[in-house]
C-alpha cells in the first residue's frame, strides 16, 4: 500500500492519534515491537472471520496476502460483482485514497448487504466508525450498498453437541448509524493525508488517546522522555489517575493526596516508590508460607476459544489444557514431577482436575502464579495458594515494578529476565495448541514446544517461591 493510501485499520489509528498515524506512514522503524498478546488477538480475529463465512457459505474469496496485489483484489471484487456472483469475501474497495476490505459482501434481493466481523462478545465506539467508514468508501466506490452490518459472538451462546453458527454469532444492522457519521468520514480522510504528507510529525503530547481506545503502537518513542521511575509505575493506580496525577504538577500533592487516600494498596506503592524501598507484610507472610513443610508448585495451561468447541461450553470460556506439577522437599529440593497436556478431542478440565486430585497429597498445599477466579475457577481437594496475590494485595511491594505479570516480578526480584526458549508466555501456548488441536496433535515438536514452556516455567517459578518463601522479618 502506498504511503499516501489509507485502510481501515489506518484510518481508526489516526482518529485515535494523527500523530501516531504520521510515524506509521512516515517513521516505521520507530515502532513499537508487537507484544505477542496483541498477535494473538489478531489472529483470533482472522480465525472467527473465516467461521463466520459459514453463515452465508459458497462465497468467493478475494483476500490476498501481499500489498502488491491489492489492485488486483479490488479488480476481482469489481468482476465478481458484474458477473452477479452473489457472495463475496474480503471484498476489496478504493475511494478517496483510501483501501477496505470488507469481511462478507452478500447479495440478496438483488440488494448488497455487508457484514464485517468482530471477534468481541459487546461492540464498541471504534467498530462502529470501522462500520461508517466502510459504508463510506463502498458507497463512494459506486456500489448501490443497503445494509451494513457488524456480526458478533454471542456471549449466551451454550454449544450442544454441535456447533450452530446462527445462535453463535449475532448481527446489528448499523447502517443508520454509518448514514448519520457519513458526511464526517470525507473530511477525516483528507485531514488524515494532509498531516501523513507533511514534512515533519505533528506536535501532539502523551496524554489518554495513548491507550485509548488501543496500546498506540509507538509508546516506546513519544514516552521516551518519561522515566522509568515515573508514577506510570504505580501498577494499582489507574493510567486515568497516574497522567492526572502527572500532568498537574501545580497541585500534585493534592491530587496525590486525594487519590491515594481511598486506596491503600496504591498508597502503599506509591511510597515504595519514592522511598525506593521493597515492603514486605510479614505477618501475611508466616500465614502463606509454612516452614518445615514440603509442597507442590503447579502451572495450569489453558486457553478461551472465542467460539466453543466442548458441549455445554461457552464463548471465552476457560478450557485447562496442561499441567506440570512440581513436588518439593520441606528443604525445597525436587522430589518428583508430572506433566500432563492433553491429546484427546474432549473437554480435559474435568479430567486434569480429577488426574491432579489423585496425585496430590491432601497434607501439602500447593503454589501456583495466576488468577484462576471465575465461573469456571478450578477445584482442587487442597488449598492452592496464588502468590500473584500477595502482589496484588499489597503484601509484597518491589520499588520499580509495574505490573504483576510473572516474567516482570521474576525480573524485578532477581535483576534478570526469566528465560524461556521458544514460547515466552501462556497466550502463545494456547495458540499452538489450538492449532494443534485442530491438526488432531499430529506435529509432535509443537507439543513439545508447550512441554518446555511448561517445564521452564516452573522452574523459574520455583526460584521465586524459594525466594519469597526465606525473607524473614
Amino acid at each position: 500500500m502506498g504511503k499516501n493510501i489509507l485502510s481501515k485499520s489506518t484510518f481508526i489509528k489516526g482518529e485515535q492519534c494523527i500523530k501516531a498515524l504520521y510515524l506509521y506512514k512516515n517513521r516505521y522503524f520507530l515502532r513499537d515491537k508487537m507484544p505477542p498478546e496483541r498477535v494473538a488477538v489478531f489472529m483470533r480475529g482472522t480465525k472467527v472471520g473465516k467461521m463466520a463465512q459459514q453463515l452465508f457459505p459458497y462465497g468467493v474469496d478475494c483476500g490476498v496476502n501481499s500489498p502488491s496485489q491489492y489492485s488486483k483484489a479490488i479488480e476481482k471484487t469489481r468482476n465478481l460483482i458484474d458477473s452477479g456472483q452473489k457472495i463475496i469475501y474480503e471484498a476489496a474497495f478504493q475511494a478517496h485514497r483510501t483501501l477496505i476490505f470488507l469481511d462478507i459482501l452478500v447479495n440478496e434481493d438483488d440488494s448488497w448487504h455487508a457484514y464485517e466481523v468482530k471477534s468481541s462478545l459487546k461492540l464498541s465506539p471504534t467498530y462502529y466508525k470501522d462500520a461508517a467508514l466502510q459504508y463510506f468508501i463502498m458507497k463512494e466506490s459506486g456500489l448501490d450498498l443497503k445494509s451494513i452490518n457488524l456480526v458478533y459472538i454471542n456471549e449466551n451462546y451454550t454449544l450442544n453437541k454441535e456447533l450452530n453458527l446462527n445462535s453463535a454469532f449475532k448481527i446489528e444492522d448499523v447502517t443508520q448509524n454509518s448514514i448519520e457519521l457519513y458526511s464526517s468520514i470525507k473530511e477525516k480522510i483528507d485531514n488524515q493525508i494532509t498531516a501523513i504528507q507533511g514534512t515533519e510529525s505533528p506536535k501532539i503530547d502523551i496524554g489518554l488517546h495513548c491507550r485509548n481506545p488501543y496500546d498506540c503502537d509507538f509508546i516506546g518513542h513519544c514516552w521516551k522522555h518519561i522515566s522509568k521511575e515515573s508514577i506510570f509505575n504505580i501498577p494499582d493506580l489507574s493510567f486515568e489517575n497516574k497522567y492526572k496525577i502527572f500532568i498537574d504538577s501545580n497541585n500534585q500533592k493534592d491530587i496525590i493526596e486525594s487519590i491515594l487516600s481511598e486506596n491503600l494498596i496504591a498508597k502503599r506503592q506509591f511510597q515504595s516508590h519514592i522511598n525506593n524501598l521493597t515492603f514486605y507484610n510479614h505477618e501475611k507472610f508466616t500465614e502463606i508460607f509454612i516452614p518445615n513443610s514440603g509442597y507442590y508448585l503447579l502451572k495450569l495451561l489453558s486457553f478461551r476459544p472465542a467460539i466453543p468447541i466442548y458441549h455445554d461450553t461457552q464463548p471465552y470460556q476457560k478450557i485447562i489444557y496442561g499441567f506440570y506439577l512440581m513436588k518439593m522437599s520441606e528443604q525445597n529440593e525436587l522430589i518428583e514431577t508430572e506433566i500432563y497436556v492433553n491429546k484427546e478431542n474432549v473437554n480435559p478440565n474435568e479430567i486434569i482436575i480429577n488426574k491432579l486430585n489423585s496425585i496430590i497429597k491432601p497434607s501439602l498445599r500447593i503454589y501456583t502464579y495466576k488468577d484462576y477466579s471465575g465461573k469456571d475457577e478450578t477445584n482442587f481437594n487442597n488449598p492452592v495458594y496464588n502468590l500473584i496475590d500477595i502482589f496484588k494485595n499489597g503484601d509484597i511491594v518491589i520499588a520499580g515494578n509495574n505490573n504483576y505479570n510473572f516474567s516482570t516480578i521474576y525480573k524485578s526480584t532477581f535483576g534478570k529476565s526469566a528465560w524461556f526458549s521458544k514460547i515466552t508466555i501462556d497466550e502463545q501456548a494456547a495458540i499452538i495448541y489450538e492449532k494443534s488441536l485442530r491438526n488432531n496433535f499430529e506435529n509432535e515438536e509443537e507439543l513439545n514446544q508447550i512441554n518446555n514452556y511448561l517445564k521452564e516455567w516452573v522452574n523459574h517459578f520455583s526460584k521465586l517461591y524459594i525466594n519469597l518463601s526465606s525473607i524473614k522479618p
